[in-house]
């Protein structure tokens, strides 16, 4: 009885200190509330990562009697080392045409002394600054004083942001980890928000919507809040950050006192009003598009013929403006006689053009990837910055895009691809489909190289590929002649001349680019003689030099713009009187879930030698648990085409 009674008292105590704890963490202190415990209170892996960490990350959105909204934030932050001083420098923009205004600036750093108490360091009024950054923007920006490796930097504002549209979003993640991160919106009933988060909302600490009368009126509360958050970088092989950083999105609908449009509350009513807007279903082809068509499309019955047949006609004779647009700017009759118009323009000039040819086309919304993912839950067509091309045949479709420069329909430009596209029918019947590639991104090279004694080098390689390899040597093939285009890729080596240089099928944009190079290396940093041996890297300049991944550790997924496959064929000559001393070793190493290998082989025979690299990269995403092996692999590939072929003069006895 008395052990049972102990294991209660026990398992008491434990509950009431982690409810203790938890309401210690979940609720951030008062401005000043700062105590020794603090300057702990993160996790201490971080001392050798990162330039500091948010100890926690408070916001407070509310309206007042005018419907005013007003943004109160407080923030504290454990500085881990002398790069992280910058955080003691704080910016609060201001936009004049609404009227924004700060209030209620607090701001000190924190410190412990030898003697273990805590020097507080407060700020004043006269070190907070208003400049003018632009044009109806004013900055309000001060300093944290005494701020250094170790402190503690604390400060709280309150922000007029203005009405209606001005309600801020709220992001967990930073670039520095955040141990704790909470929001309260207190939106008054009157006013119609749809309040979204983007990201996962499985691991909220707090995630509660309550009804009550705050601040004077029937309101409605979204409290939110998450722990223990990785920091979200920009990092090799991470498009955009923004697709991993949780975040609260508020969309205002409306206000039931005030005529205002009526919200668009799902997907259906954005595909319908888009279909009745003059730049965007109200777009038709004029008498001589028509005629353009049928003249291209004259004797052809096969639909992917007259498919490829439009969209080269586009692609070749005219011009994307730069502009990324969902609605069209000139209007695609007006873009057909300029040869050139935004993305909207030329891709819905090719949607009219389809159609004429009989083909079941549609206009489709997408966010690049540069732009960041789209929230379903969030009908809004803002999300969007791109209008594609869509086309049905028979089960499948498939995504066109003819503003992306001389690109085979088959392989669109990457920042299109693996996205989800909005496809808007004439119907006004809409759906989702994700976007990819129909061909394979490859390429194949065959390099030779003659070796003579004196360790000049000629060589030759020739080589193809299809995909995005291929449409990339196009692009950069426009306005550079092919001898350009190898001394541009071979700058950083001064010993080799390029002696001849070819392409093929750069106007064909169905067949694989190939090209034929000639070229010498003179004695230098790949190949040299001492005394009785030759050094050689048989790589050349198609060697990576170094692993893109550095960290131990990655809490980020890696993302390839698209899978691939990369193979270096070599063949040395061995001089006359010499023997092969040392190659490098073979390597085989294979990727988490055999999505991927890199492979590594040498030998030599018959007065040559032959090495083979190959890259295989299957899948486009990584996870942070395939991250060791995945920097394995680009390790190896470093290593074994960074080693030195070694050849050795035959002894003349």
């Amino acid at each position: 009885m008395q052990t049972s009674s102990l294991f209660l008292k026990l398992f008491i105590t434990l509950l009431l200190s982690f409810t203790v704890c938890f309401l210690l963490q979940a609720q951030p202190k008062k401005i000043g509330e700062v105590g020794i415990e603090d300057f702990s209170a993160y996790n201490s892996k971080y001392d050798s990562t990162m330039p500091a960490v948010v100890l926690f990350d408070y916001g407070e959105v509310r309206f007042d009697m005018s419907m005013h909204i007003y943004f109160t934030r407080h923030r504290r932050i454990k500085v881990l080392n002398d790069e992280g001083i910058e955080y003691s420098n704080v910016r609060i923009p201001l936009f004049k045409s609404i009227d924004q205004k700060v209030s209620d600036i607090e701001a000190a750093s924190y410190n412990i002394l030898d003697n273990g108490e805590i020097q507080i360091s407060e700020m004043g009024e006269n070190a907070i600054f208003s400049t003018n950054q632009s044009e109806g923007v004013d900055v309000v920006s001060y300093a944290v004083p005494n701020v250094k490796k170790g402190s503690i930097i604390d400060y709280t504002f309150t922000k007029r942001m203005g009405q209606y549209f001005q309600v801020p979003n709220w992001r967990f993640h930073d670039y520095i980890p955040v141990m704790w991160s909470e929001i309260m919106y207190t939106i008054p009933h009157r006013m119609q928000f749809r309040v979204v988060l983007k990201g996962n909302n499985d691991s909220l600490a707090i995630n509660e919507v309550n009804q009550g009368g705050y601040y004077g009126s029937q309101s409605t509360r979204y409290h939110l809040a998450k722990e223990n958050l990785y920091p979200v970088e920009d990092l090799p092989y991470l498009i955009n950050r923004e697709d991993y950083i949780t975040e609260v999105i508020t969309q205002y609908l409306g206000d039931q006192y005030v005529s205002v449009l009526s919200p668009l509350d799902s997907w259906s009513d954005i595909a319908k009003l888009l279909n009745n807007h003059e730049d965007f279903g109200g777009q038709r082809l004029k008498g001589s598009m028509k005629d353009k068509v049928d003249e291209l499309i004259e004797g052809i019955e096969d639909p992917l013929e007259k498919i490829e047949k439009i969209y080269n006609y586009i692609v070749f004779n005219y011009e994307w403006d730069g502009d990324l647009a969902v609605l069209t700017d000139r209007g695609i009759r007006d873009a057909f006689d300029e040869k050139e118009g935004s993305t909207a323009d030329l891709n819905m000039m090719l949607v009219e053009m389809l159609k004429h040819a009989g083909i079941k086309a549609s206009p489709a919304l997408i966010s690049t990837r540069e732009n960041g993912k789209v929230v379903d839950g969030n009908p809004l067509a803002q999300q969007f910055n791109m209008m594609v091309a869509v086309v049905e045949i028979d089960e499948s479709a498939i995504m066109l895009d003819a503003s992306s420069g001389k690109r085979s329909y088959t392989s669109p430009h990457t920042s299109t691809l693996y996205v989800n596209a909005f496809v808007i029918r004439d119907d006004h019947s809409h759906g989702w489909i994700f976007t990819y590639p129909l061909e394979d991104t490859f390429e194949r090279i065959s390099l030779n190289l003659s070796l003579s004694d004196s360790s000049l080098v000629h060589g030759t390689m020739s080589g193809s590929s299809r995909g995005v390899f291929a449409q990339d040597y196009r692009s950069d093939l426009e306005d550079q002649t092919p001898e350009e285009y190898w001394k541009d890729f071979m700058e950083d080596y001064q010993d080799v001349s390029i002696d001849s240089a070819a392409f093929l099928n750069l106007d064909s944009l169905s067949k694989e680019v190939q090209y034929d190079l000639k070229f010498t290396l003179n004695p230098g940093s790949e190949v040299r003689k001492q005394g009785d041996f030759i050094y050689l890297n048989p790589f050349l300049f198609l060697k990576r030099n170094e692993n893109p991944f550095k960290r131990e550790e990655r809490e980020l997924p890696v993302e390839f713009r698209y899978p691939y496959k990369y193979t270096i064929a070599v063949e040395v000559d061995i001089p006359e009187g010499y023997v092969v001393e040392e190659l490098p070793q073979n390597a085989m190493i294979r990727s988490p879930e055999q999505v991927g290998f890199y492979r590594f082989i040498s030998n030599s025979g018959y007065g040559k030698i032959q090495l083979a690299a190959q890259l295989s990269i299957t899948n486009m995403l990584y996870y942070p648990s395939e991250y060791a092996q995945l920097k394995a692999m680009f390790q190896s590939i470093v290593d074994t085409q960074n080693t030195t072929v070694v050849l050795k003069k035959e002894s003349s006895e």
